[in-house]
């Protein structure tokens, strides 16, 4: 059962990285460059949330209007905006006041991308993407010229398609409430395309293959081969959330808050493939080949996350803020879903013969669970009118627990004919059939302590400088286990031409259950570094990866028009 326990591991990786929060690579460069953790914020920051959590009440606190376009490179911090190739992502959002009604913040960004491949470098060499070759192979056996001439094409790119919108509305209540509310969506299509060729082992790929055996002196064509594949995987993620948020203060140095983020999230993986070939001896024997492979896959649930907060302003330079949040995510498979792969060859000579084996492995009962708790306090001070200055201590846990039964039945057919153009005593049908079920459990655990600190300077008036770490301790554990529930033995009925039959039993096997665990332990520090220009009230420059400073190249740069 090697293809349903590859192909389900596949599933449960993709599945789960679907069910993530808002990813932490879409904030501020000014957050970014002092740790990323959200020591020190922008304006973006208010817009998209803390740490990775939808806060839509803090869109009030933005002062004026924003606009993003995509020189704002908020969304990986890749874009190299002094080399020729960039990322390829578009943007446009911002943020302003909507009357008397509060603030209203939004944004969206798509990335479209298609990368070539490379193919089978024993046959296209260092071709990516699309290769074609032709051989023509001259003979002279016997005193006859025979022209022996093979195409071939194959291709292999994988495609991308990634999107996120974000919605929020902010408004004040009885002057010093803030509450808001946010709408955010994602998704993320991939799709696969890989080589193949004529061998047993990559005919389910993209390619056409033809042959063509030709008789120079008689004219005749001896042999006609042709065969062509097609194929197609990938995986579709979505997540649809919803944020609820409100902060109150306490007295004239305490501020409380809650945060609340649900919603729907989704993935499916697929798999389309199929041939067709055939090979022709002209009038000695004919062989044909045709296979079928479809996946159909469809995983959803709710996710659900809050969290409570608290702010202590200890001077009017220095606050520290108190996070305390956990989460959840169950998710099953959509009934009906299931891996069918149907192949069959057949052979016309004097004799005819033909094989169909048909693989259908249905998938039940999925449980995809996941929960979290994340810790995390900070404070932040302005240690003068020139310097700005952050630490914080984080504890995030996590943890997975899935299982998916998959029920494999198999069917081979094997026909033979003694005279392909009769019938015959001799002749026979032989089915065999057998059934597993195979039971994939998965669990495991992630403990991540944080440490970071974060500065920022003034150098002039203008420009300010950012350096910032984080210090991680991370230790987790995974465990993968593959178990078999039950099957039934093979099954042969062999009938004749002639009316005869009979069954046979035969001893299953043998059959494999295995657990795989592995446990990392990891310590390490990411250092960030970056620097800022206001260089007017209408106009925020900001810089990272400017390490070489006579080398544009690797230089990454956000432009934010204020109004």
């Amino acid at each position: 059962m090697k293809r349903f326990v590859s192909l389900t591991i596949i599933i449960l990786a993709l599945a789960f990285g679907a069910w993530a929060q808002i990813g932490p690579a879409t904030n501020s460069f000014r957050n970014a460059s002092t740790s990323g953790t959200g020591l020190i914020e922008d304006d973006l920051d208010l817009l998209i949330g803390y740490r990775g959590f939808l806060d839509p009440s803090r869109i009030q606190l933005v002062e004026g209007k924003r606009l993003y376009t995509s020189l704002a490179n908020i969304v990986d911090k890749n874009e190299n905006v002094f080399q020729p190739n960039d990322n390829g992502y578009f943007l446009i959002g911002g943020s302003t006041k909507l009357m008397n009604y509060g603030s209203v913040g939004a944004f969206y960004d798509r990335l479209g991308r298609s990368t070539p491949l490379v193919l089978d470098p024993a046959v296209y060499g260092t071709m990516v993407g699309h290769g074609e070759r032709t051989d023509v192979i001259l003979s002279n056996p016997g005193g006859q010229t025979i022209q022996d001439v093979i195409k071939r094409t194959a291709d292999a790119n994988s495609d991308l398609v990634s999107t996120q919108l974000l919605f929020g509305l902010g408004h004040y209540m009885w002057e010093t409430k803030r509450v808001g509310i946010a709408f955010y969506h994602s998704d993320n299509s991939q799709e696969t395309k890989v080589w193949g060729d004529i061998t047993p082992a990559r005919r389910f790929g993209n390619y056409t293959y033809s042959r063509i055996v030709t008789n120079l002196v008689t004219g005749q064509i001896t042999e006609n081969d042709t065969m062509t594949g097609t194929q197609k995987a990938g995986d579709n993620a979505s997540r649809n959330l919803i944020g609820l948020a409100g902060w109150m203060p306490y007295g004239e140095k305490y501020s409380l808050g809650l945060q609340i983020m649900t919603g729907l999230v989704s993935t499916s993986p697929n798999d389309e493939a199929k041939y067709d070939g055939t090979f022709n001896r002209t009038g000695i024997e004919t062989q044909t080949l045709n296979g079928i492979r479809k996946l159909a896959f469809t995983e959803s649930g709710l996710t659900f996350d809050t969290r409570l907060s608290a702010i202590y302003k200890w001077s009017d330079a220095t606050d520290s803020r108190v996070d305390l949040g956990f989460g959840m995510t169950n998710a099953k498979n959509k009934s009906g879903d299931k891996l069918e792969v149907l192949t069959s060859e057949s052979y016309t000579s004097t004799f005819f013969t033909s094989t169909a084996d048909t693989d259908n492995v249905a998938f039940s009962g999925t449980k995809d669970n996941a929960g979290r708790l994340d810790f995390f306090a900070r404070t932040t001070s302005k240690l003068s009118d020139r310097v700005t200055f952050g630490m914080g201590f984080g504890v995030n846990s996590s943890n997975l627990e899935t299982k998916l039964i998959g029920d494999e039945t198999r069917t081979i057919v094997t026909v033979y004919r003694q005279n392909a153009g009769g019938q015959s005593p001799f002749d026979s049908t032989a089915t065999t059939t057998w059934t597993e079920k195979d039971e994939i459990d998965t669990t495991g655990s992630n403990l991540v302590f944080s440490i970071p600190v974060g500065l920022e300077f003034h150098l002039t008036d203008p420009v300010v400088f950012r350096l910032g770490a984080n210090h991680r301790i991370t230790s987790s554990d995974l465990t993968v286990s593959d178990q078999v529930v039950s099957w039934s033995p093979p099954r042969t009925r062999v009938v004749f031409g002639d009316g005869r039959s009979y069954e046979l039993t035969t001893l299953p096997g043998p059959f494999v259950s295995r657990s795989n665990t592995v446990k990392v332990k990891s310590s390490q520090t990411t250092y960030t570094y970056g620097a800022g220009w206001n260089y007017s009230d209408r106009l925020q420059l900001d810089f990272m990866g400017f390490a070489h400073l006579d080398d544009l190249t690797n230089w990454k740069l956000s432009a934010t028009f204020k109004f």
